[in-house]
């Protein structure tokens, strides 16, 4: 039965060893005073647990928080406006249609006043012709439609395209720093992680010397400030304990909002480490951004270029009205002509000209901005590069004066049970190891980081994790 509870706890829980410790102990307890039934419940908490809180890796919460970010369904409607820019800018190829309606009163028509001559044997002849009445009304429906508009309406869709990339790049560079955020939490648990390691291992080292100064003390060979001094010192230990424990729940908290996953705890594996090494290119999406905008900039050149081209337009009219076309006529009458018209502007007096100066100048902004950027981005390079070199030699040392305090601490142990040196002694000695390996656990760490980083800043993390 023990046996079983084991392989449940350590394959389907996958919470941090501090807590799964915990939960193991408590189970073993149970077992121990055969309450089967409190160990069915606490077996019960135990899956709800593995089914709401998850251990992740970095790039786990990279990705996560990548996906996640409030932005991100910014991104849908983006399509949606663009879709919708699309259908408004195709209706160009559709005729347009307008009724109109007019009345008006003039000073003066068009009359004819002809005399006409006298035959002989005939005599005067007359020519009746009616004067057009002042008052005139005319209602019509009219209609036209591009035969061909120099190609505008497709540059306008691919400037809608263009428009709509530019700003999906837009909220890629906004919800980048997320991976800054990630870093921050991830990283601080993992260092928490650490040192709690290092206390549960010097508390059992110094539980251990308690129970040994325990036993002199009642051989009459030790006395019990010596006890009392270990004990302080192990609740020094339980006071910085739960001092890292709130911090590492705070910074879980904060991962968990991030990613909007239930997070019990982060895990490590080689996929940070020296992964920024591999490449020096430059992936960041700000560079992708300004190559964005440089696209925008050329599709409002062509959107110019295609203004200078001649236009031919489909018309006509259908009416009725008095007069009709027959001007000769006092008569309401229907009426209607269809045509077409070419229209070209052969002199702008330079506008399109210095509309395309403005687009060169702009992209020559965006080129300059381009430039500072990858500048930037080398002097950060090279300075976390740097810095790894550096951590990387620390880590030498740090291991070699691990050890030797590890000698000295065994060698301490010793004069303390031969009352070679004070309680005292030895707790330094015991701290010494303790700050040494905490040292070198805290550069490990801070490698991790730097490595994480140049990912970052070298933008290789959205091919890493697959955005």
């Amino acid at each position: 039965m023990k046996y079983c509870l084991w392989e449940i706890s350590m394959h389907t829980l996958n919470l941090s060893k501090n807590v799964r410790q915990k939960w193991l102990n408590l189970l073993f307890n149970l077992l121990k005073l055969n309450k089967m039934k409190y160990i069915l419940i606490c077996l019960m908490f135990l899956f709800v647990s593995v089914n709401y809180a998850q251990v992740l890796t970095l790039h786990d919460c990279y990705k996560k928080a990548f996906e996640n970010a409030p932005l991100a369904s910014s991104e849908e409607e983006i399509s949606r406006k663009a879709d919708l820019q699309q259908k408004v800018t195709a209706t160009n190829y559709l005729p347009s249609f307008a009724l109109t309606a007019q009345a008006t009163y003039q000073s003066d028509v068009t009359s004819l006043d002809v005399e006409m001559p006298s035959i002989p044997g005939i005599g005067q002849l007359s020519l009746d012709i009616p004067e057009p009445a002042k008052d005139q009304y005319k209602i019509a429906f009219e209609f036209s439609q591009f035969i061909w508009d120099g190609g505008i309406t497709k540059s306008l869709k691919e400037l809608n395209n263009v428009n709509a990339r530019m700003e999906k790049q837009q909220l890629k560079v906004s919800r980048f720093s997320v991976f800054d955020k990630v870093n921050t939490y991830y990283f601080s648990v993992l260092i928490i992680d650490k040192n709690l390691d290092l206390i549960e291992h010097t508390t059992d080292l110094l539980n251990k010397r308690m129970h040994s100064i325990q036993t002199a003390i009642e051989n009459g060979v030790a006395i019990s400030s010596d006890l009392r001094q270990m004990e302080a010192e192990v609740l020094r230990l339980n006071q910085k304990k739960v001092e890292l424990q709130a911090a590492r729940q705070y910074s879980l908290e904060s991962l968990s909002t991030l990613t909007k996953t239930q997070i019990s705890g982060v895990d490590y594996h080689s996929e940070v480490q020296d992964a920024g090494l591999e490449s020096d290119s430059i992936l960041r999406p700000e560079i992708e951004l300004l190559s964005k905008q440089q696209e925008v900039l050329q599709a409002n050149s062509n959107i110019l270029k295609k203004s200078l081209m001649p236009k031919v337009v489909g018309f006509g009219q259908v009416g009725y009205g008095r007069p009709g076309f027959n001007m000769l006529s006092n008569e309401f009458d229907s009426f209607y002509y269809v045509g077409a018209k070419l229209s070209w502007d052969l002199w702008d007096w330079g506008e399109v000209k210095k509309q395309q100066e403005i687009l060169s100048i702009q992209g020559s902004i965006l080129d300059n901005q381009k430039d500072q950027i990858l500048q930037d981005l080398d002097l950060l390079i090279d300075q976390r590069k740097s810095s790894i070199d550096r951590i990387n030699k620390q880590l030498q040392n740090d291991k070699k004066i691990v050890e030797l305090y590890k000698k000295i601490l065994d060698a301490s142990s010793s004069k303390l049970d031969n009352g070679v040196i004070t309680t005292t002694d030895y707790l330094s000695d015991v701290y010494k190891l303790y700050q040494a390996q905490i040292d070198m656990e805290n550069r490990n760490i801070q490698k991790m980081k730097l490595n994480a980083e140049l990912q970052i800043v070298t933008g290789s993390i959205m091919n890493n994790i697959n955005i």
